[in-house]
């Protein structure tokens, strides 16, 4: 079965969330930054791709070498291009691109591909309320830390 765009953005969506939250970063963490994330392909591009929204940044990938094509997406594109480098991944993609053609082959009078297809990720808050509340108290926890410690090297330099 064919997965669809908007079921790999969510992947990639969690993946992503799933990866920061397991670094040392977390207290800086900001889950709603990827609520608009999207997945994209193009019918104007003529080769197998993805492009990769989240937020106004954009990336586009040559899903046959998993070659950066154009774009960037600062300090998320580690993230994506780990999850993109997966061979389920990429045949996920693949697929959904390769459906995409023909259907839209077929759809055109002329047997031109054209068109755009799309997959936004859920808003991740609400329907992983209880991540998003378990990445809340780890910034809480992170911060305390760190305001622990401030407070004892204060207090050494104090003296």
């Amino acid at each position: 079965m064919v997965a669809t765009l908007h079921e790999m953005a969510i992947k990639l969506q969690e993946y992503i969330i799933e990866q920061q939250e397991d670094a040392h970063n977390v207290s800086s963490l900001n889950i709603n930054r990827y609520n608009n994330m999207k997945l994209i392909m193009d019918g104007k591009i003529g080769y197998p791709h993805v492009i990769v929204r989240i937020g106004i940044s954009e990336v586009t990938y040559n899903l046959r070498d998993l070659i950066k094509i154009d774009g960037g997406l600062g300090s998320d594109e580690k993230y994506v291009r780990q999850w993109i480098g997966k061979s389920t991944i990429k045949y996920d993609l693949t697929d959904i691109y390769n459906s995409f053609e023909k259907n839209a082959r077929i759809d055109s009078k002329d047997g031109s591909f054209k068109g755009k297809k799309e997959g936004e990720a859920d808003d991740f808050a609400s329907t992983h309320a209880e991540t998003a509340r378990n990445i809340n108290l780890l910034k809480d926890e992170v911060r305390a830390i760190l305001s622990a410690r401030s407070k004892e090297r204060a207090a050494r330099l104090n003296k």
